[in-house]
């Protein structure tokens, strides 16, 4: 027979047992559990749980693919619910590893048979004009690495070539991540999450690290680069070539 005092304890249990478990949450780790096979589905469950990270009163999440995810706080915690309950800590830690390199690289077209998108993952790093990657003038050019494997990708490098005379050429380009094959030509892709983009003319011959700010990882099996537009200010106005000497990839894989 229930009492108000057995009720009582039972809430004070309760309490105490919620603070036990989920008390130590923070802005670096949320409460996570990866279960099932669905690629798409857990790419989704990661990014739910970063914004649980991003929020310090987050204490665990539910997850569905239909209604995307559902932040929980202390007061909706319930001891016979199921919530995800294993630390996520990965999308903070700094990723060191190329997983580009080696990997199968395409370009929607070709400029000349010595210019395959393959050039763009073989390491080397001299870019001079016969190394690199160089699709066909077209509108929306595009170069493509197939990673293998989904993962949380937190930087793209690239390296243009080092003619001089042609370093304007990269320009305006968009970064996406996802698990969409990059296959139309001719077309904007948008099917995958954008990582990050440059704006107006070539970047330098130099490096330039593009991180992917979403406030959350963006990941995927494909990494994409794309001019999507034509550059007014450019020596070559009505001109798109891409050509890129080296693109690395930073991630972690899932």
């Amino acid at each position: 027979m229930f009492t108000i005092s057995t009720i009582f304890w039972d809430l004070v249990f309760l309490f105490a047992y919620i603070l036990q478990n989920f008390g130590n949450s923070s802005a670096s780790s949320c409460t996570y559990t990866k279960h099932g096979n669905n690629a798409a589905a857990r790419q989704q469950r990661l990014e739910c749980g970063a914004k649980c990270n991003l929020n310090v009163s987050c204490y665990g999440f539910t997850f569905h693919p239909s209604n995307d995810c559902n932040l929980l706080y202390l007061g909706d915690l319930l001891p016979d619910a199921t919530y995800h309950i294993k630390p996520l800590n990965i999308w903070l830690q700094e990723a060191t590893t190329n997983v580009a390199e080696g990997a199968l690289a395409t370009q929607s077209t070709l400029y000349h048979h010595s210019f395959q998108a393959s050039m763009c993952v073989d390491g080397r790093l001299d870019c001079g004009h016969s190394l690199i990657s160089h699709t066909a003038n077209e509108k929306f050019p595009w170069w493509s690495v197939d990673l293998g494997a989904i993962y949380t990708v937190r930087k793209v490098v690239i390296w243009n070539t080092q003619h001089g005379g042609y370093v304007h050429r990269l320009h305006d380009f968009e970064i996406r991540v996802g698990n969409v094959p990059v296959t139309e030509v001719g077309k904007l892709l948008t099917k995958n999450p954008l990582c990050s983009k440059h704006v107006g003319g070539g970047i330098t011959t130099e490096p330039v690290t593009f991180v992917c700010d979403q406030p959350y990882p963006v990941g995927g099996r494909y990494v994409s680069i794309q001019i999507i537009k034509y550059c007014s200010g450019c020596s070559e106005p009505t001109t798109n070539y891409l050509h890129m000497c080296e693109v690395k990839v930073y991630g972690y894989k899932l």
